[in-house]
């Protein structure tokens, strides 16, 4: 059938109209002030009928110019209305194939995030031609348009319904989780297309066959998914129509061969692609128009994110380099006291792992906004992880004197996700409880199995939260208010983040309380794993590993203060430690020690760490020498480019006493003959 010729407004024209009108009435404008001067200068030299004259022809001067302004107002709100116009299918008013586009696009990358399903359904009228040539064009537009609301009413609202062209429809189905769910909807869609009854006054009997693709399976773009529902919906339709196939079905099957193919199936293939044709270059009329501003919008986002993340890096690895010798000392000084503390140095150190935190998670918002967050998704033993979120949060629990009760979970209790990130959701709603209730209060941690999920709750006797802070508490930099007008401490994104990444291993959060003063309860839900047997903790292994003291170490480090701490909490280890600053000086410092470690700064003038390491490598190929990279930066990137430049390690500034004392030890055991190692 052919479509009418009442397509939307021609957007050039439309555009070169307005552009001729808007002349036009600065025109006119500039001769009713001339005239308005001639007036007032005649005025005072005719008489009053030629006056009369003078100003009749100025009120019809004036009608002219209103005129020409509602015309140019009209053009523009034309214009506009092209704009609009150019995204819907003339004939159904359905989103046309550029919307198509953008949305499968969206629903694409939804589907991959949370690793769900796009399910595509490609809908061809059976004998839709008969029908048109029997009944005439009014009918089989009727026939259309009335397909198209047929569909839309058996769809969800999030789902769009596309007319390709012709009698071709297609449905996209966003967010399916099993493979086999397509299906009812497709029931639901064939049933609906059968109620049509008559067209034109006339009745009719309307079916259709549907091919059903699915992403991933299937593929993975449009045209990909488009392709695959194609094949499926004429094995459909060559099975006697008013029925689906699945593309999945189809694997394995002997294609048939094109020869055979019905004649009215290639016209009707040949009409899809010329009314497909047509809707696109209607559309690109449109497109054409905001391409341009929308790559300029696109850009200066991109632009400007990628200027904030530049900017949240250099912060943290500015603010972490002081960090470095604070802690370093703080190392020493416990060191040289036995392995204690006084009170006014582990507030200093409590302080200072808070502020490292609190870059950490401005860090970690940065990628989840700009969805640059990389999970090691592994099958979880929850009560390990639980133990170690509790070991994250306990500093800041018994800061508060708080009682942590906790009896430990089912071994066999596991699910599939990242182990260091739900560690660190549980550690966050851990020490949010510690922070929100007052001293000598009590925080539960309970887990189970409910529903065939893992079921995680953090419970607290503290504050409590009023039904509108509940409302918002989740969002980025969000902070409620205590039982006064005082503000508790944070940066508001610790609940935003434990929803963000919970979120991304397929699970969720909710947060209840019964008002101030009530408490409030914490809970995470993540899919369980079962029918895996329960692993038993792993025996250590214990070894005799090489004497720390025997380790001869070279730190260069242009922040003499970082350089100097770090060296001097070595040298209290028993190390033999050497320092620089600069990397010319770090050249006759190593042939004079032959090191076994050296302690490289990234961030180095004149040649960075990586270049230094390479020097030194070429400078001394004789020596055995372990690297370890020691930066502010410490994203997946600056980790990978450690270790692509053969550096051993990379350690995230400020680094903690245990960790340096573990990583010596591992690379002082690896040179280690293994003629001397016992186990």
């Amino acid at each position: 059938m052919t479509e009418p010729e009442s397509g939307p407004p021609n957007i050039k024209a439309a555009k070169l109209l307005l552009a001729r009108l808007k002349s036009e009435i600065t025109q006119a404008e500039a001769e009713l002030a001339h005239t308005l001067a001639d007036l007032r200068e005649l005025q005072a030299r005719v008489g009053g009928h030629q006056m009369m004259q003078l100003l009749e022809a100025n009120e019809n001067l004036v009608l002219d110019a209103m005129r020409l302004r509602r015309d140019a107002e009209n053009s523009a709100f034309a214009l506009e209305s092209a704009r609009r116009t150019s995204e819907q299918d003339a004939l159904t008013g359905l989103p046309n194939r550029s919307v198509l586009i953008d949305r499968c696009a969206q629903a694409i990358a939804h589907a991959r995030r949370y690793e769900s399903r796009v399910a595509l359904l490609f809908v061809d009228l059976d004998d839709f031609k008969s029908h048109n040539d029997r009944l005439g064009h009014a009918a089989g537009d009727q026939i259309l348009i009335a397909v198209g609301q047929k569909m839309v009413s058996s769809v969800r609202e999030v789902d769009t319904v596309c007319r390709l062209g012709g009698d071709e429809f297609v449905v996209l189905l966003v967010d399916v989780p099993q493979r086999g769910d397509p299906s009812q909807v497709v029931g639901k869609v064939l049933s609906a297309i059968g109620s049509i009854e008559e067209a034109a006054g006339q009745p009719v009997v309307v079916s259709a066959s549907v091919g059903v693709s699915l992403y991933p399976d299937d593929g993975e773009t449009l045209d990909k998914l488009i392709e695959a529902a194609d094949v499926a919906m004429f094995r459909a339709k060559r099975m006697g129509g008013n029925r689906f196939v699945l593309s999945g079905d189809l694997v394995g099957e002997v294609s048939d061969d094109p020869v055979s193919m019905a004649k009215a199936e290639r016209e009707e293939r040949g009409a899809v692609l010329r009314n497909t044709n047509e809707q696109l270059v209607l559309s690109s009329m449109a497109l054409e128009i905001e391409n341009a501003a929308y790559s300029a919008s696109f850009d200066d986002m991109e632009r400007k994110s990628r200027a904030k993340d530049q900017f949240l890096a250099v912060l943290s690895h500015e603010l972490r380099n002081p960090l470095a010798p604070i802690v370093s000392t703080l190392d020493a000084l416990r060191l040289r006291s036995g392995g204690s503390e006084s009170k006014e140095l582990q507030m200093i150190r409590r302080h200072v792992t808070h502020m490292v935190r609190l870059m950490d998670d401005l860090l970690d918002v940065s990628k989840l906004s700009s969805g640059k967050v990389l999970l090691s998704i592994e099958l979880v033993r929850i009560d390990a992880m639980l133990s170690q979120a509790i070991a994250l949060a306990r500093p800041q629990v018994d800061l508060q004197g708080h009682d942590l009760l906790y009896a430990p979970c089912d071994p066999s209790l596991m699910c599939r996700g990242d182990p260091v990130r739900l560690a660190q959701c549980v550690s966050n709603l851990l020490i949010n409880a510690a922070r929100y209730t007052a001293r000598g209060g009590r925080i539960e941690l309970w887990a189970g199995l409910e529903d065939q999920q893992v079921v995680i709750r953090v419970k607290d006797n503290g504050r409590g939260i009023s039904e509108v802070q509940m409302a918002q508490i989740f969002e980025f930099f969000y902070q409620t208010q205590g039982l006064g007008t005082e503000a508790i401490g944070g940066l508001g994104i610790g609940l935003a983040l434990v929803r963000s990444l919970i979120e991304l291993q397929g699970g969720t959060v909710e947060g209840f309380s019964a008002g101030l003063g009530q408490g409030s309860e914490f809970t995470l839900r993540v899919p369980a794993i079962q029918g895996v047997p329960a692993l038993a903790p792993a025996k250590p292994v214990r070894r005799k590993l090489a004497p720390a003291h025997h380790q001869r170490i070279v730190i260069v480090d242009d922040n003499q203060d970082a350089a100097e701490s770090l060296a001097a909490v070595l040298g209290l280890e028993g190390h033999r430690v050497w320092t620089a600053t600069h990397p010319q000086a770090a050249f006759p410092l190593i042939a004079q020690a032959q090191p076994q470690i050296i302690i490289l700064d990234i961030g180095l003038p004149e040649m960075d760490g990586y270049q230094l390491a390479q020097k030194i490598r070429r400078l001394h190929p004789e020596l055995e020498m372990s690297f370890v990279a020691l930066s502010g930066y410490g994203s997946t990137l600056d980790r990978n480019r450690s270790e692509a430049e053969r550096f051993d390690a990379h350690l995230i500034k400020p680094v903690e006493l245990e960790e340096l004392r573990s990583l010596i030890a591992s690379l002082a055991a690896r040179r280690e003959p293994a003629s001397r190692r016992t186990d």
